[in-house]
């Protein structure tokens, strides 16, 4: 199948801000960065400022186009929105006023480090109080219709971004493999302030249709994928109320430092994260199918043993040959 050139691949990188990000490749990508990997990890060539592929970079310099899709996309086109803003304007009737004072008493409360008996009381005896009002508020016949409705649109609209994920790295009903980070679905996070509509869902709908399979992350967000070396957050000068400045790191991008690297030497050295980290996960998942391992910056249990298995197949995958 890897032989094949309308073959597709993809890697996707989840996280919280953007909940996936997703870039498909080809075997030609593939084998151009076994080849960086050779020049660079194996052989310790550095480019040369007159060579051909310096003085004219090839397309395969830039990252693929990425997918994106966003805890606020699926909160708006499912209609959770719309039912959270129908929700407070619900509270804000004054029928409805003792049931969010009771809610705001009881938020305040901690049960379950409290030892005085009398405030477990009062707050059970408050919660018996409005239970008739907090029912008609979120149990009316309005309501569980109106959660119904958010059910089906939300599975509906789901599987429309997949579908359209899909079709994004599949092209012309070309077949592919999905390969996805094993981290950061965002659940269980104590990062506030976010959305949060992660979990394994999309994998599993995903595997409906296509084969995926799950990558170990480990230093594919942290790793060049030309040289091989450790990447740094580039850094931006930024101006205080007390107009001092102060120097801060760009989180959403990644600099090159190696000197010798070819994205420095063609002006290329700063690159996007999180596009970086998800064709990262995709040239680490498919090695590791192809060749039994992976590159051993991103092999999470490094050995001599798996390093020489990798160079040893991956020598015959760029010159053609077969076991």
């Amino acid at each position: 199948m890897v032989k094949q050139s309308n073959a597709r691949f993809s890697g996707t990188d989840n996280g919280i801000v953007s909940m996936s990000e997703t870039v498909g490749f080809c075997p030609k990508r593939l084998k151009y960065h076994l080849e960086m990997y050779n020049k660079y990890s194996v052989l310790e060539e550095p480019f040369s400022k007159d060579s051909d592929e310096v003085k004219n970079p090839p397309q395969i310099l830039k990252l693929p186009v990425s997918m994106k899709i966003k805890s606020k996309d699926i909160d708006h086109l499912s209609g959770c929105k719309k039912l959270r803003k129908k929700l407070q304007k619900e509270k804000k009737l004054v029928k409805h006023a003792k049931v969010v004072k009771g809610e705001a008493l009881q938020s305040k409360l901690d049960f379950y480090q409290t030892t005085d008996m009398d405030i477990l009381k009062n707050a059970y005896a408050d919660f018996v109080n409005t239970r008739q009002e907090s029912r008609s508020l979120y149990y009316s016949h309005s309501s569980m219709k109106a959660t119904r409705k958010y059910e089906l649109q939300k599975q509906r609209q789901v599987d429309v971004l997949c579908s359209s994920e899909r079709k994004f790295v599949k092209g012309k009903k070309n077949p592919s493999i999905m390969f996805t980070g094993d981290r950061g679905y965002g659940v269980g996070s104590p990062i506030k302030g976010h959305l949060k509509y992660g979990g394994k869902w999309k994998q599993e709908k995903h595997s409906k249709y296509t084969p995926v399979v799950i990558t170990n992350e480990f230093n594919t967000s942290q790793t060049c994928l030309y040289c091989f070396e450790k990447l740094e957050h580039p850094l931006r000068k930024v101006q205080k109320k007390d107009k001092e400045e102060a120097v801060r790191p760009v989180n959403g991008a990644f600099e090159c430092v190696n000197s010798k690297c070819i994205l420095n030497i063609t002006g290329r050295s700063t690159i996007p994260r999180d596009r970086l980290s998800a064709l990262a996960v995709g040239l680490s998942g498919l090695t590791k199918v192809l060749f039994g391992a992976t590159f051993p910056p991103f092999d999470y249990n490094i050995s001599q043993s798996n390093t020489e298995l990798f160079n040893q197949r991956a020598a015959l995958f760029r010159t053609g040959n077969r076991e």
